[in-house]
């Protein structure tokens, strides 16, 4: 499983990147998210396989700590999706973005 950093979220974006959030929705509220990620939480996602790209395209995943995100991506690559985990998830991320 490949692994992806704070730091990479905004070079990313810029590439159109897919990136998914697999949180509940209402982890999400008040902006508490990467910006344009869809959100499927990691319950879903076995019923949504259909709303994600090829298989040949990396998908780019998250949670809030990095944990649900990394069984998300493992459970992507069992499907023969190319999947990477946010080390830190969202926490990683926004501590990021606050220091810089």
């Amino acid at each position: 499983m490949d692994i992806w950093k704070p730091e990479d979220a905004v070079s990313l974006q810029s590439a159109g990147a897919f990136i998914v959030d697999v949180r509940e929705p209402e982890e999400r509220m008040g902006g508490r998210a990467i910006e344009n990620t869809m959100n499927i939480p990691l319950g879903e996602l076995p019923s949504r396989l259909s709303e994600l790209p090829p298989k040949d395209q990396m998908i780019y995943v998250y949670c809030e700590s990095g944990m649900r995100s990394q069984n998300a991506a493992l459970f992507l690559e069992s499907k023969g999706y190319k999947a990477s985990n946010l080390v830190g998830g969202y926490r990683g991320y926004h501590a990021y973005k606050a220091s810089h």
